[in-house]
């Protein structure tokens, strides 16, 4: 049977450093479920991951925010069902700072060999790209695995940023030399980035 698509939607965007502290610690759920309600809010995409690559919830996959205490998204979750809101859950897919700090290798790389992302260099703030030729790729499908087993009552998964530039990184290379692609040749480098988004 299908469900309508629900109109009054919220997207919760927060991309939380992993500076900031006491996440969520003042959340109230009567307060939160009565201001969805006052807004006629019938939908709420709610936080699994962030770019920084932080998890929001009891996580075996990833790493829970450091400034988190509880699992926030099973709050929010829970306290949206019981007001009859529809929960699609979020992940950031593509671009992720905590994955490219500890697998730098995983990283998209442009084909002038430098890294890409949505920052100039290492050293501006900013978010990272991912490559989805790397094992990266893997590391995303185990989230969602984990947050669909954890929340199968969910309306959906929302991935966020699926995109792939021409991706020269050594994963993406291998790929190209494995189809017989050329790297040099940006139609090759099209067919890679397509590759990898299938």
């Amino acid at each position: 049977m299908k469900t309508p698509l629900r109109f009054r939607q919220v997207h919760l965007d927060f991309h939380t450093s992993g500076s900031i502290q006491e996440i969520g610690s003042r959340f109230d759920k009567q307060a939160f479920q009565d201001t969805l309600k006052q807004a006629a809010v019938n939908s709420v995409s709610t936080f699994a991951t962030c770019h920084h690559g932080w998890s929001y919830y009891n996580t075996k996959v990833g790493q829970r925010h450091p400034g988190l205490s509880f699992d926030l998204l099973r709050a929010q979750f829970e306290a949206c069902k019981e007001v009859d809101i529809n929960v699609p859950i979020y992940l950031t897919a593509g671009v992720h700072n905590l994955a490219a700090e500890e697998h730098p290798e995983w990283r998209e790389v442009g084909p002038d060999g430098r890294y890409v992302g949505w920052a100039p260099s290492n050293l501006d703030a900013g978010f990272q790209t991912m490559s989805f030729h790397s094992p990266y790729l893997d590391y995303l499908c185990e989230q969602i695995r984990e947050v669909m087993a954890l929340f199968p009552e969910a309306d959906g998964i929302f991935l966020d940023i699926i995109d792939q530039g021409e991706d020269c990184s050594v994963f993406a290379l291998q790929h190209m030399q494995a189809k017989g692609l050329d790297p040099l040749k940006p139609e090759d480098r099209l067919q890679s980035r397509l590759d990898g988004l299938m």
